[in-house]
């Protein structure tokens, strides 16, 4: 069974190869509600989904 310094190496070096965007939403808004739901609804997790529309979006703007 992995001890916890060998959990915490394997965490950091999978971070390590990892980039990391944070954004905020003012929860007046209701935004992070929708988009948890509308993950939920597509079956994918609220990273993944943003992930995909975010992609969506450039290759979107290429073809402009």
């Amino acid at each position: 069974m992995p001890t916890y310094e060998q959990n915490k190496k394997s965490a950091e070096k999978y971070l390590a190869t990892q980039d990391r965007i944070t954004i905020r939403v003012p929860k007046e808004s209701g935004l992070k509600t929708a988009i948890e739901a509308h993950a939920a609804a597509q079956g994918e997790s609220v990273q993944g989904f943003i992930i995909r529309a975010v992609k969506a979006a450039l290759e979107a703007e290429k073809s402009e």
